[in-house]
């Protein structure tokens, strides 16, 4: 046990760190996360007012859709990341614990004089990760199996009203369960009880959050990053961003939108790494040019206990941020080599600056989104496809993507008709997952206007945007 947040947490149970990884990407762990805060946030005006608080489209969330967000300070610093999601009467938001108090200071300081502000001090919080979760909860939750990724329902046990999404922050699918305090140690007992579910502690949790390259706020990012900085441009929608229909009106837009157009590139940005060599790389560890030139510098690392090897986040200038590019890393005097994950181009694609790929055969062209979509976004669990036969006009959103970090749109790269969708994509969303530019495409449609190919990109320009960290 150690101190967390003001809370005593178990770093690891009996079976240990490894054991209790590994059991969650095969099976089902339970997590106690009660030390996060739990915010409603309600009134007339409140997808308004938290629009001003957070890049993200809150005002066409649908009642019991969820969003990952991030909230900005003026400087457009992220001060926490969190979850949000709209319920019947309010918004409820789940915060880090070590933010928790700021946050809510900071959220009642900016709108709290339009909007009703409660901390759920009385709730629990539980987590229910991996892929036997839905088989364990449905026989206490019967109806809980229909809950998609990134959505949220009250239900009860045994009496007791619980608030449940399915989310989580480990890559895998599972639950987060809003439970009363006096009632959480029974249900963590109903769960432990489930053959397929044992417990597991934070040294799990952060390396199962890192093998799924998912940021820990106050090691990945903090006040002093911003979203671009940060590789989390994927939770600003379209619609909040330079030339959107609600662009900026959120705090710091005045520093993250030049840095998302471009005009104003970043200094470093935040990228996956995985050594070549079998040396765990730690933070504060620095990275630099195999010359000694510094670079940056290492924020998460470990030995991933699925592959076996190195891998990390870390910072360095953009120049440096393309796939496939080597860097040195400054441990115990050794440098191991460490390259980003690197995936070839096919040269028959063309893109878009969006990251979708087109495959054009005739007036016909097959879409999907490509390999850099898909290592932002995260795990794909989820795919909304257009009816066969709907008209586009190029940029309208023709599907939706939900993945374990978020929902994006997918866009309409060329006005048309669908002639065909992938209805084994729909059937088994990890197709986009294990080959997002073969067996995991989305549709095809027959094109009405052959001269907007023009402003598709090549294989050589679309890797010189993925130079630049123009991010999905």
């Amino acid at each position: 046990m150690v101190p967390f947040a003001a809370y005593s947490m178990p770093v690891q149970y009996p079976a240990g760190l490894l054991a209790e990884h590994l059991h969650t990407r095969s099976s089902a762990s339970l997590f106690d996360v009660s030390h996060m805060g739990q915010i409603a946030v309600s009134g007339e005006g409140a997808a308004q007012a938290l629009e001003a608080l957070m890049p993200i489209d809150v005002q066409s969330l649908l009642p019991g859709k969820q969003r990952y967000g991030l909230l900005l300070g003026d400087a457009g610093g992220i001060l926490d990341d969190l979850m949000l999601t709209r319920r019947d009467s309010d918004y409820l938001l789940i915060v880090n614990g070590a933010c928790k108090a700021t946050d809510l200071t900071h959220i009642q300081q900016q709108i709290g004089a339009n909007c009703t502000i409660d901390y759920l001090a009385e709730q629990a919080l539980l987590a229910l990760q991996g892929p036997q979760a839905v088989t364990a909860l449905q026989r206490l939750v019967p109806g809980i199996e229909k809950l998609v990724f990134m959505t949220g329902g009250v239900y009860t046990w045994q009496a007791t009203s619980l608030f449940i999404t399915r989310s989580g922050y480990t890559g895998e699918d599972g639950f987060e369960i809003s439970v009363p305090a006096a009632q959480a140690a029974d249900l963590a007992q109903a769960l432990l009880a489930q053959a397929e579910v044992k417990p597991a502690g934070l040294g799990a949790r952060n390396s199962l959050r890192l093998e799924a390259g998912l940021c820990l706020y106050g090691s990945d990012m903090d006040s002093r990053t911003t979203p671009a900085e940060a590789a989390l441009t994927w939770a600003i929608p379209k619609v909040r961003r330079t030339g959107g229909a609600r662009a900026g009106g959120f705090l710091g837009a005045d520093i993250v939108l030049p840095q998302l157009d471009g005009s104003k590139p970043c200094s470093l940005v935040r990228v996956g790494l995985v050594a070549q060599a079998r040396i765990p790389v730690r933070e504060p560890a620095t990275l630099q040019t195999e010359g000694g030139e510094p670079l940056g510098h290492i924020t998460s690392g470990l030995l991933s206990p699925c592959l076996d090897q190195a891998i990390a986040l870390g910072y360095v200038p953009p120049a440096y941020a393309a796939a496939g590019t080597l860097v040195y890393a400054l441990v115990r005097e050794a440098d191991p080599r460490i390259s980003t994950f690197e995936r070839n181009l096919n040269m028959a694609f063309h893109y878009t600056a969006d990251h979708e790929w087109l495959l054009i055969e005739g007036d016909t062209a097959t879409v999907g989104i490509t390999h850099h979509a898909q290592d932002a976004l995260g795990d794909v669990v989820f795919v909304e496809l257009p009816d066969v036969g709907k008209v586009f006009e190029i940029k309208e959103v023709a599907a939706v993507v939900e993945s374990v970090k978020a929902a994006a749109d997918v866009y309409m790269p060329l006005s048309g008709e669908i002639v065909e969708v992938n209805s084994a994509l729909a059937a088994d969303p990890s197709l986009a997952n294990t080959d997002p530019q073969g067996k995991g495409w989305f549709f095809r449609v027959k094109l009405a206007n052959t001269t907007e190919l023009a402003g598709l990109l090549d294989e050589a320009a679309y890797k010189t945007l993925l130079a630049q960290r123009i991010i999905f």
